[in-house]
C-alpha cells in the first residue's frame, strides 16, 4: 500500500487501492475528521488523512479506517493516533485529540434527520442547539423546542399573539400601541442570533 505521507505524488493510485468501504477520503469532508499517525508525526512526518463519517455506519468503520492510516505509516508498527483537525462537527466533539468515536456517529446520525431538500433551516437550528446544550439532540427534541426564525423576538411576539388569538391581526389598534419587544422579553425565550436574524428556541 503507498503511504499516505507520499499522498501529494501518488494520491490517485492510493485512493484507487482504498478498500471501497473505507471512510478514507482525499478532500475535506462535510462532517469528519483528520486522522494522523503519531508515531510519524513525532518523527517530523505528516502522515494521516480526513475520515468521512457520513461514509461510516458505525463505530467500528471509523475503526477500520483509523487502522488503514496507522498500517500505511511510514513508520513501522505504529499504533497511536490522534484527530488534528475536524470539520462540521460542534465544540463539544472536538476538544480533544482523541474523540468519543460512539457520540461522533451519534451526531451523525442525529443530524442526517436535518439534511434533505428544504432542511436547511432545520439543520442551522439543530446546529445551534447542540452546541448550546454540549450535547446532541434528538429530531423530537429539536420539534419541541425550535419556534421558528425571525427577523427580530418583537416579530415572534406579535405572530404569537395573533396565532393564539390573543390579538386579532387584522386591526390596528391595540397592535400600534403594543410594546412587542417587552413582550418578547416577558416570554423568556432563548435566541441565538446568527445568519441575519433571530433563531428562537423554547427555553428549556
Amino acid at each position: 500500500m503507498i503511504s499516505l505521507a507520499n499522498r501529494s505524488n501518488d494520491s490517485a493510485l492510493y485512493f484507487a487501492e482504498l478498500p471501497k468501504a473505507s471512510a478514507i477520503v482525499g478532500c475535506l469532508p462535510e462532517l469528519g475528521f483528520y486522522c494522523a499517525c503519531l508515531a510519524a508525526y513525532n518523527n517530523g512526518l505528516m502522515h494521516g488523512n480526513w475520515i468521512d463519517l457520513d461514509l461510516c455506519s458505525d463505530v467500528e468503520d471509523i475503526k477500520a479506517a483509523i487502522d488503514l492510516v496507522l498500517k500505511s505509516s511510514p513508520e513501522a508498527g505504529a499504533e497511536e493516533y490522534a484527530a488534528h483537525d475536524y470539520s462540521g462537527l460542534p465544540g463539544y466533539l472536538t476538544d480533544s485529540e482523541w474523540p468519543d468515536l460512539a457520540a461522533l456517529i451519534e451526531y451523525k446520525e442525529a443530524r442526517a434527520h436535518f439534511t434533505g431538500s428544504g432542511e436547511l433551516l432545520r439543520l442551522e437550528a439543530f446546529e445551534l442547539l447542540c452546541e448550546d446544550r454540549h450535547a446532541t439532540v434528538s429530531a423530537d427534541d429539536l420539534d419541541e423546542n425550535f419556534c421558528g426564525f425571525y427577523t427580530s423576538g418583537a416579530e415572534y411576539a406579535q405572530d404569537l399573539a395573533c396565532d393564539t388569538g390573543a390579538i386579532n391581526n387584522s386591526m390596528k389598534w391595540p397592535l400600534d400601541c403594543i410594546d412587542w419587544d417587552e413582550a418578547f422579553r416577558a416570554l423568556d425565550m432563548n435566541t441565538f442570533r446568527a445568519n441575519g436574524g433571530l433563531y428562537v428556541f423554547n427555553n428549556f
